[in-house]
C-alpha cells in the first residue's frame, strides 16, 4: 500500500533540517512562553510563567538543534504589501507533525503549538529569542506565518519589552 507524498517527505525533510545544527550554523535560540498575570489584564499584578516551549529540529538519531533564524531581507519586507517592516525576522523552516512511518520516528510541530490562543484574558503569548545580533532575551510578537503542507516560518517582531 503506498503512502501519500507528503506524510512520507516530512521525516526526511525534518533530517535534512538538521544538517545546519550538526555543522554549528544554527545559533539562535527561540522559545516559546505563555505568562498568567494576576491582574484585570495582561502585564498588571503578579505574573507566573509555563514552561517554555523550546523550538527546535529532531533528526532520527534524536539529535536535537535550533531552528533556523534570520532577519527578513529588504526584498522580502517590499514584496510583503506593507504586512511585514524592517527589523521582522523569519523563524523556520519548522516541519508539520508526522506520526512514526518511515523513518521509525516523529517529530515537528502543530499550528496550536506555533500559535497557541490565550487561554483567558489575563494571559500573554510571546516569543524569546536569542542569538548574534539580538539584544539578550528578545522579546518577540508573531506578526505573520507563512506555511505550506512541508514546513511553517513564523515572522516575528521586536517589542522593545524586556523579559
Amino acid at each position: 500500500m503506498t503512502q501519500p507524498l507528503v506524510p512520507a517527505v516530512l521525516p526526511a525533510l525534518e533530517m535534512c533540517r538538521t544538517i545546519e545544527g550538526r555543522l554549528g550554523m544554527r545559533v539562535y535560540t527561540v522559545k516559546l512562553r505563555r505568562r498568567f498575570t494576576s491582574g484585570e489584564r495582561p502585564g498588571v499584578g503578579g505574573y507566573t510563567d509555563l514552561p517554555d516551549v523550546l523550538i527546535q529540529n529532531v533528526g532520527s538519531d534524536g539529535f536535537t538543534c535550533p531552528v533556523h533564524v534570520k532577519q527578513l531581507s529588504r526584498q522580502d519586507v517590499l514584496s510583503s504589501g506593507g504586512r511585514y517592516q524592517a527589523g521582522d525576522w523569519r523563524v523556520g523552516p519548522m516541519t508539520p507533525q508526522f506520526a512514526e512511518q518511515l523513518f521509525n520516528y516523529a517529530a515537528g510541530y502543530t499550528d496550536a503549538t506555533l500559535d497557541p490562543a490565550p487561554t483567558g484574558s489575563t494571559v500573554e503569548v510571546f516569543w524569546v529569542i536569542n542569538g548574534p545580533s539580538l539584544p539578550r532575551d528578545s522579546i518577540m510578537v508573531k506578526v505573520g506565518e507563512e506555511a505550506t503542507a512541508f514546513h511553517y516560518n513564523l515572522i516575528m517582531r521586536m517589542t522593545g519589552q524586556q523579559v
